[in-house]
């Protein structure tokens, strides 16, 4: 799991790649969460490159998605895979993860 974020004045983008699953949760809940800065605005996130997702990895990203809004901050997600994209669909997490759609 790699995880990049990038901060400017109006938005932050963090771009998740490689697996995000239970052998990878305590790594990647300390990366993706315990920094704060940048989720005060608007949060763009990327799945593009997410080649595994399991209910872990859906449960830190919707951890993410709370912390962003209690910062005061709208987490949007821009880009899925399409595994991962599945299993947001599955469970029922695009509405909760800001996603408006999912190519088949």
């Amino acid at each position: 799991m790699d995880i990049q974020r990038r901060t400017t004045a109006k938005q932050t983008t963090i771009k998740l790649s490689g697996d995000l699953t239970i052998y990878e949760a305590a790594s990647a809940k300390s990366l993706l969460l315990e920094n704060h800065k940048g989720l005060d605005r608007k949060v763009l996130l990327n799945l593009q490159q997410v080649e595994e997702l399991d209910t872990s990895g859906v449960q830190l990203l919707l951890m993410l998605q709370r912390l962003v809004q209690q910062q005061g901050g709208e987490l949007e997600t821009v880009e899925v895979s399409e595994s991962a994209g599945s299993i947001l669909q599955l469970l029922r997490c695009q509405a909760a993860l800001n996603l408006k759609e999912i190519d088949p």
